[in-house]
């Protein structure tokens, strides 16, 4: 034994006597498994852990992002004419505009945040 460790004195240093072993298929015993060139499984997962983390923050930063709503002539016109009425249509004023332009209520919305956003700074 070596000193205070536990471990047996014969111990396996090179990747040959771990390959010999396999091969023969002797049972390494686990207190000498560790001064073997085997990583510990606390390594391994521990690298798995990391890699996995590495993978899933390149898939979100790699997100397809959705693309942007793009109106026909004639619904920005319809848009239009209802915003000289109003800046601001309530949930039923844009169901009715959305009814009328073949668009989602949200679509409406959406659109009449960017008209005010783009008068705002053309008046700037």
């Amino acid at each position: 034994m070596l000193h205070g460790t536990g471990f047996p004195s014969r111990r396996i240093q090179q990747k040959e006597d771990i390959t010999l072993m396999a091969r023969q298929a002797i049972v390494i015993p686990t207190d000498v498994l560790h001064l073997a060139v085997i990583p510990s499984l606390e390594t391994l997962f521990t690298t798995f852990r990391s890699d996995l983390d590495r993978v899933h923050a390149h898939a979100r930063s790699r997100q397809v992002q959705p693309r942007k709503k793009r109106f026909t002539l004639e619904q920005r016109e319809l848009l239009q004419s209802f915003a000289q009425k109003t800046h601001h249509p309530d949930a039923a004023a844009k169901e009715h505009i959305g009814f009328k332009c073949n668009l989602l209520p949200s679509q409406v919305d959406n659109w009449f945040v960017a008209m005010r956003r783009q008068q705002r700074l053309v008046g700037q």
